[in-house]
């Protein structure tokens, strides 16, 4: 009796196969973006130099969106897509909240998020597999899934103590967006080939938020690119004048910062790899060196200390995977890392008025914010005050005296304390316990007989290490810096496609045992 033979095209379209040319939808999708970028060029938004740097930018997304339907699978570019626009911030506002007095740091408004579409696309094609019986198993997250679980529980009781309620069903929507990239990203990508665009994708987004950030820099002021996310530059003061911060197309500098901080270690991993182009081995070294020059362009000194920690870190355990002794993995990168700290200082006055200026107070104004917070806990400890209502109660727990009037207006600059104050203490303790499940997860991902794999997942370990070091000391949540979640999510990707890869061993294995 004949059996039905695998279908040659993947339905579900992550499985790394080829498939069939898809002419057609590629020549669709290039004549509806190369009309798409016209008319936009043509409206009263047009005429200017950037409307065509965005022309330009659109007609080679869709070139680049034609070649991958042609070659690869609709819902493999969707993910790939996905993945490469996950921290950018490119919305429609469909209503806007009215104006508040209270910075509370919430959402403009109802927007409509590139991230919904790929959501939609991408869980709707996972649901149609299902209801087809034609999905590939799902891997399993595990215990982080659980404590996932229950911080969506804990954050969903912000009506208790809300001030504003419109503003904290947004960013409870905001906060299920992201968990659900998180589930898709996690239990569905295993595929290689979608890793390593990532992988380029993520370097890719280094080189143009860095060009953007060295023209602020270089224009003093920002560059008209305010309809993608650009905001003024920051100016920090010191003393005899004042330092220009730039922040790209990410606002607050120390935000680019911390994005740089997050994805620092891939560049320098990939550049680490035994087998390896010239050519490649060569874009991966430049993108660590223009990464990290825009890093000292935000002027953010948490990030310089993370960004070393990333580098050593990184550099240790690539090299001791390939067997080099510590001499080599440890005290040259040591040694050269001090010499570069103490060449910058001395020859860049910015850096030294940053480290040696009086700052006016901004480290030492971190402690009565802690303070402030455990107050609100210690009062709100079940319940918290709700999703994006912390400065609207600072003044009811505040603890400052006049040296430090900032506190008054700026949310506690630690992510842990900022998370627990406005879902509770099951909301922080959970939010604990989901990092402790991921990290534990990718500790041993060096072990990995794939070198891109195993080098990927020290890369994406180390950046969420840094990152979870930087939220202690500024305003990073998982609703303020939403890229980690793409990164929490890659740790269960590289062990996916490393249990992929074990499986098709395994199988190629078994005709030949037989």
């Amino acid at each position: 009796m004949a059996t039905a033979s695998r279908p040659a095209i993947d339905v579900d379209g992550l499985g790394g196969r080829r498939a069939a040319p898809a002419a057609v939808p590629a020549a669709v999708t290039v004549v509806t973006g190369a009309l798409a970028a016209v008319l936009g060029a043509l409206t009263h938004y047009g005429g200017g130099l950037w409307q065509l740097v965005v022309l330009i930018a659109i007609l080679i997304c869709m070139g680049l969106a034609a070649w991958l339907l042609t070659y690869r699978q609709f819902i493999q570019l969707v993910a790939i897509l996905f993945a490469f626009t996950f921290p950018m911030r490119l919305n429609v506002e469909l209503w806007p909240f009215p104006q508040i007095r209270v910075r509370s740091g919430m959402p403009p408004g109802v927007a409509l998020w590139h991230l919904d579409l790929f959501l939609l696309i991408l869980w709707t094609d996972w649901f149609v597999d299902v209801c087809l019986h034609r999905a590939r198993p799902s891997a399993r997250i595990g215990p982080a899934a659980r404590w996932l679980g229950l911080m969506f529980l804990a954050a969903a009781f912000f009506p208790v103590h809300t001030t504003y309620l419109p503003a904290s069903v947004m960013l409870y929507v905001e906060f299920l967006r992201y968990g659900l990239a998180f589930v898709y990203l996690a239990k569905k990508v295993d595929s290689v080939t979608v890793l390593r665009w990532m992988v380029y994708g993520i370097c890719a987004q280094v080189w143009i938020e860095s060009l953007i950030a060295w023209a602020q820099y270089a224009a003093g002021g920002t560059l008209g690119l305010r309809f993608l996310g650009e905001t003024r530059l920051r100016e920090e003061p010191v003393e005899g004048g004042a330092i220009l911060r730039t922040g790209a197309l990410m606002g607050h500098p120390n935000r680019f910062a911390e994005w740089l901080v997050l994805v620092g270690p891939y560049p320098l991993a990939m550049a680490l790899q035994r087998r390896l182009s010239l050519s490649a081995r060569a874009f991966f070294w430049a993108t660590f060196v223009v990464l990290n020059v825009s890093l000292i362009l935000t002027f953010s000194r948490a990030g310089w200390v993370c960004a070393a920690f990333n580098a050593l870190a990184t550099y240790h355990l690539a090299l001791r995977r390939l067997g080099k002794p510590i001499v080599v993995s440890l005290w040259t990168p040591l040694i050269a890392g001090v010499a570069v700290c103490v060449f910058l200082i001395v020859a860049v006055e910015e850096v030294r008025a940053r480290l040696f200026s009086d700052d006016r107070g901004s480290t030492f104004a971190r402690i009565p914010q802690f303070v402030t917070a455990l107050n609100m806990i210690a009062h709100r400890p079940f319940f918290g005050v709700g999703l994006g209502s912390y400065s609207a109660n600072i003044h009811r727990f505040a603890n400052f005296d006049g040296r430090y009037l900032s506190t008054l207006y700026f949310r506690v600059h630690n992510g842990l304390l900022l998370w627990t104050a406005e879902t509770g203490v099951l909301g922080g303790f959970s939010y604990l316990m989901f990092w402790f499940h991921n990290l534990k997860k990718g500790w041993g991902v060096w072990r990995l007989k794939d070198d891109f794999l195993a080098l990927t997942g020290i890369a994406t370990v180390i950046g969420l290490i840094s990152w979870w070091i930087k939220s202690m000391y500024n305003i990073h949540s998982p609703l303020t810096d939403y890229p980690m979640w793409m990164h929490a999510a890659m740790i269960y990707v590289v062990y996916n496609c490393a249990a992929r890869l074990q499986r098709e061993q395994d199988a190629a294995a078994a005709p030949a045992a037989t």
